[in-house]
């Protein structure tokens, strides 16, 4: 039924060996891991899962006025400028008020990490963090409605949210 002789021709010197088609194997899953990989990081939502857009609240210095922008209605051109006044860390960059037509008057505002609390403010590190940065001890991000730190503020919300 079974002929020793058909098994041994896989073994003859030129024929593939069990080391060759473990190699092929194995570049063959690595390059389809890559597949996989490269096709979620280059989708247009970067793969994360985009359930609820999420919101931007500012609030201007001039009016005091705080309004709320959502990238996913708004054009290409202010998800750039968007994108930029949010992605700067050593500068201070604001958009124009919507409310009260301010140039430039405009930051971004956080919600206090603090659960009692939970109050949006415009913290120091979003409209002057060229203060922020030359003196730490005296221009901290206090929480104008708590009078908690933001470190303090996020430690108490990890606290919390072990019990």
């Amino acid at each position: 039924m079974f002929s020793t002789g058909s098994s041994r021709r896989i073994f003859r010197s030129g024929a593939i060996s069990g080391d060759n088609i473990f190699a092929v194997g194995l570049v063959i899953i690595i390059c389809g891991a890559l597949g996989v990989s490269g096709y979620f990081a280059c989708r247009p939502d970067g793969g994360r899962n985009q359930g609820a857009p999420a919101k931007h609240w500012f609030e201007c210095s001039k009016c005091d006025e705080q309004f709320a922008l959502d990238p996913s209605v708004m054009t290409e051109d202010e998800r750039i400028e968007l994108d930029f006044v949010l992605g700067s860390d050593q500068e201070a960059h604001a958009l124009d008020c919507i409310q009260c037509g301010a140039t430039k008057k405009a930051f971004e505002m956080i919600t206090c990490p603090n659960p009692e609390c939970k109050k949006r403010y415009v913290p120091i590190s979003s409209s002057a963090p060229w203060k922020q940065f030359r003196n730490l001890d005296k221009y901290k991000d206090i929480c104008p409605h708590c009078k908690l730190e933001l470190t303090e503020a996020r430690v108490k919300a990890r606290e919390a949210a072990k019990k």
